[in-house]
C-alpha cells in the first residue's frame, strides 16, 4: 500500500515540477496602505502562483512587503490551483481565465506573472502562446525548473528568474537571455518568500522607483482577508463555521467571546479588523460528513494580510488525504500540527522545541527535505521522541513526528521557534479537533 502512495505522489511531483509547462481573485480595498502615491501608469495588476502544496499565502509577505511601499492591495491576486491533480493543461486555462477577468475588471492591458516553484511551470508554460503572452509585460520565474530563453514564443517577455544554490527541491539554473538573480543560502520556501527576493523582484518591476523600506511596519489598525480551501487540493471550503478568538499566548486561554467570520461560497473571508498586539486562535467547523474540526493558532497581524490562509483536510481518497488519514482521531491524544509559513525548518539552522523537545532535528528537518509543516502525534507507544512516521517518509515539505500529548487532563502545549513562543489547547483529536500552530 505504501509502495503505491509513494508511486504516485513522486509521478505527480515530477509532472507538476518538471512538466515545461477559479478565478482566485483576492478583491480587497486599498485602505491602510503606506508610502507614497503610485501613479496609475506604475500600477499594474500582479498574479501571483504557489507551488506543489502550497496555496496563495505563500506570497502573503511578499504582498505585505510591496504593500509596505504605498502599492495597492487590490492590484494583488492568486491563483489557487490543485496541486495534487497533474493536470497542468487546466491549470493553464484557469490562469488565463483569472487573467481576462483582472484585465476586464481593472481596465489595464496586461499583468505581471510570478510563479513560484511549480507554479513557475504553469506561469512559464501560460507565455508559450502568442496571444497569452502578449496579456503579460513581465514575467518572474522563482525556484523552478531551468528554461532555455525568457518567457514568451520568441523569449519576447522581459523575464526575471531567481534561484537559489541551497534549494535542495528544485535545481535552478541561469535562464539565457533573462534577469538571473542566484542566491547562496535560501531554502526552496525562502526563495520565494525572503526580503532578498522582494528587492530583486521589486527593483525588476519598478526599475524607476527607489525601494523606501524593507522591513514590515506595524499598523495601528490592520484588517485581514484570506481564504479557507483543502490542503493540496485549494478546493474552496464554503459550508464551514469560522470563528476567531484572542488568546494568551502563554496560557492558550481565550479572551472574551469569539466572533463568527463569513466566509463566501468560494471560500473567501474579507477585510476583518484584528488587534495588532493579540495571538489569535481560528476555530473550523462543519457539519459534513468527515469534516475535523480544525485550531489555527497565530501570531499577532501587526499590518494588513490579504492572504491569511486556513486550510481543512481534503477527502481521504485524494493525495493529500492519504497522508491525512494517517492522523489519530482518538480523545487520547492530541494532533498538532506547525506550519512556517516563510520559510523552510532546517536542521542546524533553526530550532523548533515542542515541550522541550527539539524537533528540528536530522530526520524531520533536512534540507533536502524543506519541511514546512510538521504532523505530530502518537503512533502507539504513548512516548514523545521526535522520530518520524514513516508514512512522511517519502513526501518533500511535510513530516510527522512521534509525539504523545495526553488529553486526561485540560492543559497546553509549549511551542517555540526560533525563539517566537506560543502556547495551544491539547485538544482531543476525535471530539474537538486538529491543532496548527503558524509561525511567521
Amino acid at each position: 500500500m505504501i509502495h503505491n502512495i509513494k508511486y504516485m505522489l513522486i509521478l505527480i511531483i515530477h509532472i507538476l515540477f518538471f512538466s515545461g509547462c477559479l478565478k482566485d481573485t483576492s478583491e480587497h480595498d486599498n485602505n491602510h496602505n503606506n508610502g507614497p502615491v503610485w501613479e496609475e501608469k506604475d500600477l499594474i495588476p500582479i498574479i501571483m502562483i504557489h507551488g506543489m502544496l502550497a496555496s496563495g499565502d505563500t506570497y502573503a509577505k511578499p504582498s505585505r512587503l510591496l504593500m509596505n511601499q504605498g502599492y495597492p492591495k487590490n492590484l494583488l491576486y492568486t491563483l489557487d490551483w490543485n496541486t495534487t491533480s497533474g493536470n497542468t493543461t487546466k491549470s493553464v486555462q484557469d490562469l488565463d481565465t483569472l487573467v481576462n477577468s483582472v484585465l476586464q475588471n481593472t481596465g489595464k492591458t496586461q499583468v505581471v506573472i510570478i510563479g513560484h516553484s511549480a507554479g513557475g511551470g504553469i506561469g512559464y508554460s501560460y507565455c508559450t502562446q502568442s496571444n497569452q503572452a502578449s496579456k503579460v509585460a513581465k514575467y518572474i520565474h522563482i525556484g523552478s525548473n531551468p528554461q532555455s530563453k525568457p518567457a514568451g514564443p520568441e523569449g519576447e517577455v522581459p523575464t526575471l528568474n531567481i534561484y537559489s544554490r541551497s534549494d535542495l527541491i528544485v535545481q535552478g539554473a541561469d535562464i539565457p537571455g533573462a534577469n538571473n538573480v542566484v542566491f547562496d543560502s535560501l531554502d526552496h520556501y525562502q526563495v520565494a518568500t525572503s526580503e532578498k527576493s522582494f528587492e530583486a523582484i521589486f527593483s525588476f518591476l519598478f526599475p524607476e522607483r527607489q525601494l523606501l523600506r524593507i522591513d514590515l511596519t506595524r499598523d495601528n489598525s490592520p484588517e485581514i482577508s484570506g481564504r479557507v480551501v483543502s490542503l493540496g487540493e485549494n478546493i474552496p471550503a464554503a459550508d464551514v463555521k469560522l470563528t476567531m478568538y484572542y488568546v494568551d499566548p502563554v496560557t492558550a486561554e481565550r479572551k472574551g467571546t469569539g466572533r463568527v467570520i463569513n466566509v463566501d461560497n468560494k471560500g473567501y473571508f474579507n477585510d476583518i479588523s484584528v488587534d495588532p498586539d493579540a495571538y489569535t486562535e481560528f476555530v473550523l467547523e462543519s457539519d459534513k460528513s468527515g469534516f475535523r474540526t480544525l485550531h489555527y493558532y497565530r501570531e499577532p497581524f501587526q499590518m494588513d494580510n490579504p492572504f491569511v490562509y486556513l486550510r481543512v483536510f481534503p477527502p481521504a481518497a485524494s493525495l493529500a488525504g492519504i497522508l491525512l488519514s494517517a492522523l489519530p482521531k482518538s480523545d487520547d491524544q492530541s494532533v498538532v500540527a506547525v506550519f512556517s509559513a516563510n520559510n523552510a525548518v532546517i536542521h542546524q539552522r533553526d530550532h523548533l522545541v515542542v515541550n522541550g523537545l527539539e524537533l528540528a532535528n536530522e530526520e524531520l528537518c533536512t534540507p533536502a527535505n524543506s519541511t514546512i509543516a510538521l504532523f505530530m502525534y502518537d503512533g502507539g507507544t504513548r512516548m514523545s521522541t521526535g522520530k518520524g512516521h514513516p508514512i512522511f517518509s517519502f513526501v518533500p515539505f511535510l513530516k510527522g513526528a512521534q509525539m504523545f500529548f495526553k488529553t486526561s487532563e485540560r492543559g497546553i502545549i509549549d511551542i517555540s521557534y526560533n525563539n517566537r513562543s506560543m502556547a495551544v489547547r491539547n485538544y482531543k483529536s476525535d471530539s474537538e479537533g486538529v491543532v496548527i500552530a503558524v509561525f511567521e
